[in-house]
């Protein structure tokens, strides 16, 4: 047996492999890689800097809009409804006192504030026919504006 150099093995193999590469193709798809990476940085530069500039719009609106404004209402209300009529039971669920629309005082705007701020207001209202019972919750007396007194 005889023992071949590398040079002859080297030269045997490229005898029977032979690869001859088609350069135009290679240069093709390498320019199409290209082309595709260089379109993919530019989708995604695009869409980082849209980020940003969304990110610096919506501070910049905060600290220039949103920051800089005070909320306020006020409004003015006429009242609408005039035809009170107040009833007055006590703990038994008999009517003691009536009050007519006539005879309604809203509260002022200072009474209410007094109200609100923990003082028992007792408004003045007009016109009050007033109910008493006895112990058996049957009416015994009535006071009225127009009709006076009457016991029953």
């Amino acid at each position: 047996m005889s023992h071949k150099s590398g040079i002859d093995l080297l030269s045997e193999f490229n005898s029977v492999f032979v690869f001859t590469p088609d350069w135009e193709a290679v240069l093709d798809s390498c320019q199409a890689d290209r082309a595709a990476r260089a379109s993919s940085l530019r989708e995604l530069a695009a869409a980082s800097m849209m980020e940003r500039r969304i990110g610096e719009y919506y501070a910049n609106f905060e600290r220039n809009c949103l920051d800089l404004t005070a909320e306020s209402l006020s409004y003015t209300y006429i009242p609408k409804e005039y035809h009170y009529t107040l009833y007055y039971y006590d703990q038994a669920g008999n009517l003691v006192q009536t009050i007519p629309p006539a005879g309604v005082q809203p509260l002022s705007e200072g009474q209410i504030t007094s109200v609100k701020n923990g003082t028992a207001i007792h408004p003045y209202h007009r016109l009050e026919t007033r109910y008493r019972y006895n112990s058996r919750n049957q009416l015994v007396w009535q006071e009225s504006p127009d009709g006076g007194g009457s016991r029953f």
